[in-house]
């Protein structure tokens, strides 16, 4: 590919402000607000494999306004109020242009983008992405100490934030090629000839690459969105609670006991309805109560052990959420095999003449009513295929235990020594998987997905899950040596032995439930 190798010499700039402004009331009472702003105008660039089509210019801009008000009541409690707002927008536009402007088609952004070639090991073609996040959060902690049976420094807080995501994703909306099937060769020498000018796709010849094609993807968006086409949003409501007692038992002995409650609204598409994968009415992850604990005790003046566990719960993907919501209410994934005909891979930059369409391009409500599912595998129906992952019914909060246990030496007057054991154990981790498929109880192997009648869901294409499944374990030995200066010399020296070891779920076998809703039961015999 030596006719792509070409220099991009590209400017990035950021452009930063921060202000910040303090009042004091009373003694007791002040507050202060802060407020920032970054503008990163920049580019992103092609690669090894990818054809220097695929750079984009980048604008990401960060607005944040945060404020705190602290109140000191009394000698031994203070109360501290937080909140404010942030404000993220990411705007991504392709650097290929048609004729160097906007593009005859472009759903989403100010230039469109070009049809997107996939072969192997190479990449060709951009599109554009708009991603927005106005988001506002409130946080209040209280903090107070008293005596009793020791001294115990007491916290006490809650938060809410509510995230909200807006998308503008022309995701496959020009078309997705797929050359990646066995065998397939394109020579360079052809690419050179079918892409003449690497970022103006007016000159871009697609049609002799129609035999190589397996398939192609191409995105519908509804023409009446009150959103506006490939656009979506959606909201997330986090409420968090906590509590937590540093009890210092007597001279000898703390204590630190705590404990901390999640919960996410929206975190697993619990309430969008999208028959077969999800109903529309399931239960809310409620449970997620994380205890934390911690002990320091010190066995004379120069020892003193440490240890501790804690449960700890994650912040559940959001591309799962967004895709779901995509896939359910604002994006038709239309997967068209290729069936032979000469043109099929022809695409001149308009919705009058794709050849995977022999035609214009059907409106989103037109390939809605084709789809294999919705009209029962009428013949020339088309395969609706969920190519990113989304969510599905039995979807847990990822959490993982932590704990350690340590002890710490003091050696004459300047030198110390300790040595810690940490573990920390991922339970209900990411694993997203192809779930339209069954397997061969002869050699443990799947069935060939090109095999319609073996799929466990006929009239559907690709269905990948993002499941929430997989576990890891950590487990580490450190050991530190530390001299402080003195005598004009000083040392640290450290040593870490660990080692650590993930897994994933089994497969199971996902079928149509009684309720026409997506089950799952163990396969049964060796993959």
């Amino acid at each position: 590919f030596e006719f792509f190798n070409i220099d991009q010499q590209l400017t990035n700039r950021i452009y930063k402000f921060m202000g910040r402004g303090d009042i004091q009331f009373t003694s007791q009472r002040r507050l202060s607000v802060r407020a920032s702003r970054s503008d990163d105008v920049s580019w992103l660039a092609g690669g090894a494999i990818q054809h220097p089509s695929i750079a984009r210019h980048r604008r990401f801009e960060n607005d944040q306004l945060f404020g705190t008000f602290t109140q000191v009541i009394g000698d031994r409690t203070v109360n501290e109020l937080r909140g404010g707002r942030l404000y993220l927008d990411r705007n991504e536009q392709p650097i290929v242009r048609w004729k160097g402007g906007k593009f005859p088609h472009a759903p989403v952004g100010e230039f469109g983008g070009s049809v997107i070639v996939q072969l192997p090991g190479y990449t060709i073609g951009g599109s554009p992405l708009g991603v927005s996040m106005p988001n506002y959060s409130v946080r209040d902690d209280f903090i107070t100490s008293f005596t009793g049976a020791g001294r115990h420094d007491v916290k006490l807080g809650a938060e809410y934030i509510r995230f909200v995501t807006q998308i503008r994703w022309c995701l496959r909306c020009d078309g997705e090629m797929d050359l990646r099937g066995a065998g397939v060769r394109v020579s360079a020498d052809l690419l050179q000839q079918l892409f003449p000018v690497w970022n103006d796709a007016s000159t871009w010849n697609t049609e002799p690459l129609s035999a190589q094609t397996r398939w192609v993807f191409n995105s519908l968006s509804p023409t009446e969105s009150k959103l506006g086409q490939f656009r979506q949003e959606h909201t997330r409501h986090l409420i968090a609670g906590w509590v937590q007692d540093d009890w210092r038992v007597n001279n000898s002995l703390t204590l630190n006991l705590g404990v901390r409650y999640d919960f996410d609204a929206n975190s697993h598409s619990e309430k969008v309805k999208f028959l077969p994968w999800l109903p529309g009415n399931l239960p809310h992850d409620t449970n997620n109560l994380a205890p934390r604990l911690g002990m320091n005790y010190r066995i004379d003046d120069d020892t003193v052990v440490r240890g501790g566990y804690g449960l700890f719960f994650a912040f559940p993907p959001n591309d799962g959420v967004h895709q779901t919501q995509g896939y359910c209410c604002h994006r038709f994934e239309y997967q068209i095999f290729n069936d032979g005909s000469r043109d099929f891979g022809r695409w001149d930059g308009t919705e009058q003449n794709k050849g995977w369409f022999h035609g214009p391009t059907p409106s989103y409500e037109t390939a809605l009513g084709n789809a294999c599912d919705v009209n029962n595998g009428a013949p020339g129906c088309a395969f609706r295929s969920l190519v990113q992952e989304i969510n599905y019914p039995g979807r847990r909060t990822s959490y993982s235990q932590q704990a350690s246990v340590g002890i710490q030496r003091q050696i004459g007057n300047n030198m110390s020594f300790e040595t810690n054991y940490v573990y920390t154990g991922g339970r209900l981790e990411e694993d997203a998987r192809q779930v339209n498929l069954s397997y061969n109880p002869a050699t443990g192997a799947n069935f060939p997905f090109s095999d319609i009648s073996r799929r466990p869901f006929p009239t559907w294409g690709v269905v990948n899950f993002e499941l929430l499944e997989g576990r890891s374990n950590y487990h580490g030995w450190d050991s530190t040596f530390t001299k402080r200066f003195s005598d004009n010399w000083q040392l640290h020296a450290t040593y870490t032995l660990a080692y650590f070891r993930d897994a994933l779920a089994a497969p199971d076998q996902w079928f149509f439930g009684d309720d026409g809703v997506v089950a799952r039961r163990p396969i049964g015999f060796p993959l």
